[in-house]
């Protein structure tokens, strides 16, 4: 048996879904996290699927028409309407709309979630009473946040039976103002839950001083990822070159020949290694964001931007695929469905990869931890700033028209950050790296060392300067000349970040030994950080963009980075 989960965005679908099939679906305080369908089994063997936040049957963005779509093949047995408790009378138009337009042809399942809020507000919900005036007795109320109320939504679910699938006509309301008033009515006789004070928080955060107070807590977020996190990373670090260092000693002592001794040493504990060693930092900065996200603040970022998204000619719901690039740029790409019309969406997925992703941020603290010791934090947020003021100099190339004044972004409730929901959120993040070291980067630095030590007849060269790696990067290093890094190492190590940004950093381990300033000065090392923060996203970034928007503007967004790129960095070369 399928069923499907439908509601507003930011309603706790997604937590729901976790506990229901107790899977790791990305959660937050904040409209637009799910973009896309996420599908997982319960312990009784009923599939559920998580759809993208709707308010109505009638699609405006992409993620709307996935869900419109989605309900409309009838490929399922019943639906799970989530509703906000603690606004409910908002949840309450698509839950009439479902009730009266598809029931009894598609059971529906009413889960009023979020209680816990209203008994914070200290209200109350008439649960007889709003369960005879919906006219449906699978009305469950539950806070998933707590886990109160699961079983009984389990328990409604698996009394669904099976139904004969099919397409499913959706009305979409056409009139409007006879739900509205159900709805009011409904909530006059059913609900008794105060409307929550203008937060003193909102005076402050979304006053004159927004945008100086979002500056102040990313300058201290990457203070203490590159104080405290530096000094971890750095004991990491040491951790990792003495067992690299044992490793090889090792396997000579048990007669293994040098050549796979180095192999294992410097081309799979130094490569990876390298990487892992700013698993510390990564660590702190990923709670950092896990904390803003769930506290509600991130919407009120996307609240006060609006003004300026509004004159680059998009909105305030196009900075949340941006504040989600400065974690990955895949999932950043797909959140972009929210951004609107096409042009917007589009728009968006171009400025995406110009925010530094968390696996750029290796590369940004190789080169502070080496040039520019004791100011490292100064140089990760230059290099973050730079990418954001070049993605609003994009928007304004790109912009026709300002957007108009209908964009509404949601506002959530603050909370304190929940450690459940913060751990889990940040070991995603952690299991994400970790796959990507034990895969991607594996490879590459193995890949790297292997062509590195021996030449185009495949012969053990004792210089990695006569290797075959060598050889091809040299070819690239010529157009590199220009920027500063002119050099075969730095070209390697480029080509390696295509497949994965944290590569570069264990290619550049492998092929210097650690010792990076034999390729780079201060100015270089500036203008290679530009460098690798503006050109070509990923192979899995790419691969997204072609998803979303084809394969021909995935090629062009990635050759005009890169070009961009090219410029960009010159530029900070010749001022440095």
């Amino acid at each position: 048996m399928r069923v499907i989960l439908v509601g507003n965005q930011n309603g706790g679908k997604s937590t729901v879904f976790n506990l229901l099939t107790h899977s790791h679906r990305r959660v937050g305080n904040y409209p637009g996290i799910t973009v896309d369908c996420g599908v997982g089994v319960t312990d009784g063997g009923v599939e559920v699927v998580d759809l993208p936040g709707v308010y109505s049957l009638s699609p405006y963005t992409d993620e709307e028409r996935v869900t419109r779509d989605f309900i409309e093949s009838g490929d399922y047995d019943g639906i799970v309407n989530v509703v906000d408790a603690a606004s409910l009378g908002r949840g309450l138009y698509l839950t009439l709309c479902l009730l009266r337009h598809l029931s009894p042809r598609v059971p529906v399942v009413v889960a009023v979630n979020m209680m816990d809020e209203v008994r914070r507000r200290k209200g109350s919900i008439n649960a007889s009473a709003l369960r005879r005036m919906l006219g449906a007795q699978n009305v469950v109320f539950m806070s998933a946040a707590d886990g109160d109320g699961v079983d009984e939504l389990m328990s409604a679910i698996e009394s669904l039976m099976p139904r004969e699938r099919g397409r499913v006509d959706v009305d979409t309301c056409a009139d409007a103002e006879s739900v509205y008033r159900e709805v009011d009515a409904i909530c006059a006789r059913c609900v008794r839950v105060p409307e929550p004070a203008e937060p003193v928080a909102d005076k402050v955060i979304l006053g004159k001083c927004a945008y100086l107070i979002f500056a102040a807590v990313m300058t201290l977020s990457f203070f203490v990822t590159f104080s405290v996190g530096g000094m971890l990373s750095r004991a990491l670090g040491d951790i990792i070159s003495r067992t690299s260092s044992y490793a090889g000693q090792s396997l000579s002592s048990l007669g293994v020949s040098p050549f796979a001794s180095r192999l294992v040493a410097e081309g799979i504990f130094s490569g990876v290694g390298s990487v892992l060693g700013f698993f510390p930092s990564l660590l702190l900065l990923w709670t950092f964001m896990a904390v803003l996200e769930d506290s509600g603040y991130l919407s009120r970022v996307s609240f006060f931007a609006d003004g300026i998204m509004s004159r680059l000619g998009l909105s305030g719901r196009c900075v949340v695929p941006l504040i989600f690039g400065f974690g990955c740029t895949v999932p950043a790409v797909l959140s972009s469905r929210a951004a609107g019309s096409d042009r917007a969406r589009l728009r968006t997925i171009f400025a995406v990869p110009f925010m530094s992703c968390g696996a750029k941020l290796p590369v940004y603290m190789m080169m502070a931890n080496a040039f520019f010791p004791g100011r490292e934090y100064v140089y990760v947020f230059a290099m973050y700033a730079v990418g954001v003021f070049v993605a609003v100099i994009g928007c304004l190339l790109t912009s026709r028209r300002s957007v108009a004044a209908d964009n509404v972004v949601e506002l959530p409730p603050y909370r304190l950050p929940r450690p459940r929901v913060v751990t889990a959120r940040v070991l995603s993040r952690a299991r994400e790296f970790a796959v990507r070291a034990c895969t991607v980067i594996f490879l590459v630095s193995v890949a790297v060392w292997l062509l590195s030590s021996v030449d185009a007849h495949f012969h053990v060269v004792a210089n990695a300067r006569d290797s075959l790696l060598a050889d091809a990067g040299r070819l690239f290093a010529r157009l590199l000349s220009p920027l500063g890094f002119g050099d075969w190492r730095a070209a390697s190590a480029l080509f390696a970040g295509l497949g994965a940004k944290e590569a570069i950093v264990g290619t550049l381990t492998v092929l210097t030994g650690g010792d990076i300033s034999s390729v780079f000065t201060p100015a270089s090392a500036a203008a290679f950080g530009v460098f690798v923060m503006l050109y070509a996203p990923c192979a899995s970034a790419l691969s997204a963009i072609a998803s979303e928007a084809g394969a021909r503007r995935a090629a062009l967004c990635a050759v005009a980075h890169t070009l961009l790129a090219w410029f960009a960095a010159m530029i900070v070369w010749r001022l440095f």
